[in-house]
C-alpha cells in the first residue's frame, strides 16, 4: 500500500503532466490569409494581394514555437510563445514574439536592410477547432540609417487567418 505522502507526490507529477495537454491545436504547417485590409504598413511592404507566410507551429504542452517565413524559407523568423491561462468558457489563447535582423526588405519598390525588428502574433483559436486560429500579426522594423531613400523605422499589423496545411 502506499504511503500518503506517496499517493500525493504521484497525484501532483500526474497533475503536472497533464496540465499542459488542454490544448486542442494541431502541430505542423498553416498558411495565413489576411483579413482585410492592413491594421497599418507604414512602408508598403506587404503584398498587394494581401498573401501572408507560411507558418509552422509546435506546440509542446503550454509552450509555442513557431517559424515564420517572412523573408522566405530560407530565413523563418524563429519565435516563441505560450499559451493563456484559459478562464472557463474562454477559446484558447495564444502569442509568440521573435526578432530578425541583417534581412532586406522591399519598401515601396526598394530594397532597404533591416538592422533590428521585433515580430509580434496574436492567435486566438476557435472553440472546437484543432486546425485553425486567426489573430494579429505584428512587425516592426528599425533599418539600417544612411540607406537614402529608406525610412528609419517600418511597422506592419495585420488580421490573419491561419488554417492547417493537409
Amino acid at each position: 500500500m502506499l504511503s500518503k505522502s506517496r499517493t500525493s507526490r504521484a497525484a501532483l507529477v500526474l497533475l503536472l503532466v497533464a496540465g499542459g495537454c488542454g490544448h486542442d491545436l494541431r502541430s505542423g504547417g498553416y498558411v495565413l490569409t489576411q483579413n482585410g485590409a492592413p491594421l497599418e504598413d507604414t512602408c508598403h511592404s506587404l503584398a498587394a494581394d494581401g498573401s501572408l507566410p507560411v507558418l509552422y507551429l509546435t506546440k509542446t504542452g503550454e509552450e509555442v514555437r513557431i517559424e515564420l517565413e517572412l523573408f522566405g524559407p530560407e530565413a523563418p523568423v524563429r519565435m516563441i510563445g505560450r499559451f493563456k491561462r484559459s478562464i472557463d468558457g474562454e477559446p484558447d489563447q495564444f502569442s509568440a514574439d521573435g526578432s530578425i535582423g541583417e534581412v532586406v526588405i522591399g519598401v515601396d519598390g526598394r530594397s532597404c536592410t533591416v538592422e533590428f525588428g521585433q515580430v509580434h502574433l496574436d492567435a486566438t483559436v476557435p472553440e472546437g477547432s484543432d486546425a485553425r486560429f486567426e489573430g494579429v500579426l505584428t512587425v516592426r522594423e528599425a533599418l539600417v540609417p544612411d540607406q537614402d531613400p529608406c525610412p528609419l523605422t517600418c511597422r506592419a499589423e495585420v488580421g490573419y487567418s491561419a488554417e492547417k496545411m493537409r
